[in-house]
């Protein structure tokens, strides 16, 4: 039974743009999270510089890393109670991601991120109803094509598999490729950026039709002192003509010598008409590169 089989129940029925405003953003912030801080680095040095959410473009030397995230995410939205009535309502979803990466060769980086757990709460009029489980699980690759040079850029690709509970996520795979840069300005400031396309197949049980989404990242990260970085990035993406961009700040603290503290908020900046705008989305993890 899907979750909005189930909302019908207490007389509620989500509106088809949920999915295509709430969940690709909350899914892009969890996602990108564990993506950033382990796939998304090249070294220690890379890591450190490195946005909180947004990939850099660079995939890892040498050795292995690892990093857990927890994501918190809230989306005001509109329910149809099936009798041509309305009410507004929230959506609130959180989740605990955890990933690990191998370099695969002196340019090649493979890896996982698997969601051990995934909880979506609808609210409305109020009724509200939780629904929580094991999430999905994505295998990444990423590959650096010019790692010698001061400006760096990678291609990567990665494939979510319907692993988890039928009941919580998406029993569709998806498939995202794209492409990442990242340029120092200075021995303390870095820009970086992403361009990505992912194919959603279809998911019958609810209703959802194949798509194609469009992502594009943005950042500057700036050191403040041997243990601090600060970050501030623009994360977009575009389904189907409707389309969001959200604003996000980061902090990146060194805890131990091989241990990294990541924080970051992001809020919803600009979005089209009929794109539900996520009002916030809050990411906090740690990433650990074991001692080569």
């Amino acid at each position: 039974m899907t979750p909005t089989r189930r909302l019908a129940g207490v007389g509620l029925a989500l509106l088809s743009g949920v999915a295509l405003g709430a969940a690709p953003a909350s899914a892009q912030i969890g996602a990108l999270a564990v993506a950033a801080a382990t796939a998304g680095s090249s070294g220690e040095y890379a890591l450190a510089g490195a946005p909180v959410f947004s990939e850099s473009g660079l995939v890892l030397d040498q050795g292995w890393s690892a990093g857990a995230f927890g994501v918190v995410t809230n989306t005001g939205t509109t329910f149809f109670d099936g009798f041509g009535g309305s009410v507004d309502g929230d959506v609130a979803q959180s989740n605990l991601s955890t990933g690990a990466f191998v370099a695969a060769g002196e340019r090649a980086m493979v890896g996982a991120v698997l969601n051990p757990y995934v909880s979506t709460e609808f609210s409305a009029g109020g009724q509200s109803e939780t629904f929580s489980g094991l999430g999905n699980l994505t295998l990444v690759g990423k590959l650096a094509l010019n790692p010698d040079s001061p400006t760096r850029f990678a291609a990567g690709v990665s494939v979510e598999l319907p692993t988890g509970d039928e009941d919580i996520v998406s029993q569709a795979m998806s498939v995202t490729a794209g492409l990442g840069a990242s340029h120092p300005l200075d021995a303390n400031t870095s820009l970086h950026g992403g361009l990505s396309l992912t194919f959603n197949g279809e998911d019958e049980d609810r209703f959802i039709e194949s798509s194609t989404t469009i992502g594009f990242n943005g950042a500057v990260v700036r050191q403040l002192n041997p243990k601090t970085w600060l970050s501030g990035e623009l994360l977009g993406s575009s389904v189907e003509g409707a389309w969001q961009v959200l604003l996000a700040p980061g902090l990146r603290f060194r805890a131990g010598e091989r241990v990294f503290i990541d924080a970051g908020l992001a809020f919803g900046a600009l979005s089209s008409d009929d794109a539900f705008p996520i009002d916030y989305g809050l990411a906090v993890g740690a990433t650990l590169i074991p001692t080569r």
